[in-house]
């Protein structure tokens, strides 16, 4: 066999032309997020509870609305039994987003929550209710607890008692208004005296009567149980979040309960939920709980919890050990789609980032290297940005090291070096060595200041 020469020219076209697609793919995907991230964002910002907004194609609901097709297109979620975001297609320039706003509850405060799904994420609605429960907490005064009985009557069935200080949720009043029908922790209903408790809402608000037709149809709202599903198989590029749901408790909703794919959340804060075909709970912010069958864990910010689970042959296990979320996974979530902002109090793990502190780091490193920069005190702050008006993201401790993907020119003119995307770090308090300068793009977009920086 004769092996075929190429001249030297198209040898070096190659050599060129094939990073230059690379990276050429990677803004491209990078771009699509951002562009769908941005379309939501502007879409969806006067969504109210109880809505579902369309943020970026494509996005599939049932029951179907033909009319509910572009961004921007609201539709109510409570009537929705299922959505669907799609996978990241880069030929369409296509990556499925979707914003939603649930309320299980319309007591004071109202059990509210912001839901962003996407990606290739299905949601399947597992609760009866199509509206918010109307309920409104009541705490019990009396200083030996109270009696709550089957029937507003005195001589009526001993069901529970209640303990002093206890809130509880009240569904009903009587005709006379002496008694109040309370939802107790256990699922049944009963009713106490008025004289025992206060309000800590409007009773005025609760249906009248003892009848069973005054009673919720179900004590879970709509969207508080649903099973999820979400890609397993992603062809992931470069700062493209793993598909899954965001979902946010309201400021003031207090602790908010879930039930996904039979795995009941508490949680007060911001988690990231996936399901493939594990459940994973990463809690982002705030106070996260989780319950498996008998097994209660907590899931501390910065790290994630899974529970393996199979609808189909009944499967739930007890949730695994506690793992650290990676940076790059969670930094690139559509988290600018949040009514809360929390990218300044997220907790990063940066072992996919920084490699640990070696004596020497740079050891080995010669010219025709992969660039690498390596901090030589403990000022390695890591930014957000390019420059000293970003907020601190993290930094790097004496002899860590990282691989810059990038460089830029802060306004102050000062030159910085980006690690992954919303990470850089001043080129003069690091070290570099290896191919700084011709084989990393200088990038003259710069990231937007947040409007309170640090």
């Amino acid at each position: 066999m004769t092996l075929r020469r190429f001249p030297i020219w198209f040898t070096l076209v190659l050599f060129f032309t094939i990073p230059a697609l690379v990276l050429a793919q990677v803004d491209s995907c990078s771009a699509i997020i951002r562009a769908a991230i941005e379309s939501a964002r502007l879409e969806c910002a006067a969504i109210v509870p109880g809505e579902i907004c369309y943020g970026s194609a494509p996005v599939e609901i049932d029951p179907p609305n033909d009319d509910f097709s572009r961004p921007g297109r609201i539709e109510n979620m409570n009537a929705l039994t299922s959505l669907s975001t799609g996978e990241l297609n880069s030929k369409a320039g296509e990556w499925g987003l979707a914003v939603s706003q649930i309320q299980f509850q319309v007591n004071p405060p109202a059990q509210a929550m912001t839901i962003v799904a996407f990606g290739d994420t299905t949601m399947e609605n597992l609760s009866e209710s199509r509206a918010p429960v109307l309920t409104v907490d009541v705490r019990v005064t009396f200083a030996a607890g109270a009696n709550v009985r089957a029937e507003p009557t005195e001589d009526s069935e001993l069901v529970a008692q209640v303990t002093a200080g206890q809130i509880i949720p009240a569904t009903g009043v009587s005709d006379d208004n002496a008694w109040i029908r309370l939802f107790l922790p256990d699922g049944d209903t009963g009713w106490v005296s008025a004289d025992l408790v206060d309000s800590l809402g409007d009773l005025d608000t609760l249906p009248v009567g003892t009848s069973p037709d005054t009673l919720p149809e179900s004590m879970d709202g709509p969207w508080q149980i649903f099973e999820l599903e979400s890609g397993t198989n992603e062809t992931l590029c470069d700062y493209q979040p793993e598909s899954g749901v965001v979902i946010q408790a309201a400021d003031n909703a207090g602790e908010i309960t879930l039930v996904v794919n039979d795995v009941r959340i508490r949680f007060a804060g911001t988690v990231y939920l996936q399901a493939k075909p594990e459940l994973g709970v990463t809690a982002l912010e705030g106070n996260v709980q989780i319950e498996s069958g008998s097994v209660s864990t907590i899931v501390v910010p910065g790290t994630q919890v899974r529970v393996r689970y199979d609808a189909q042959q009944g499967i739930l296990t007890t949730p695994r050990d506690p793992e650290y979320y990676e940076y790059i996974r969670i930094r690139s979530l559509p988290l600018a789609l949040l009514p809360r902002a929390i990218e300044d109090s997220l907790t990063f793990n940066l072992l996919d980032v920084v490699t640990p502190a070696a004596p020497a780091p740079l050891d080995g490193v010669n010219a025709e290297s992969p660039c690498t920069i390596a901090a030589f005190n403990d000022e390695g702050r890591l930014r957000a940005g390019p420059g000293r008006e970003y907020p601190i993201v993290g930094g790097l401790l004496n002899g860590e090291s990282a691989s810059p993907d990038a460089r830029a020119t802060a306004l102050d003119g000062s030159l910085w070096w980006r690690i992954r995307e919303g990470m850089w770090v001043r080129v003069d308090v690091v070290y570099a060595a290896g191919q700084c300068t011709a084989s990393l793009p200088m990038l003259t977009e710069l990231p937007p200041v947040p409007a309170q920086s640090e």
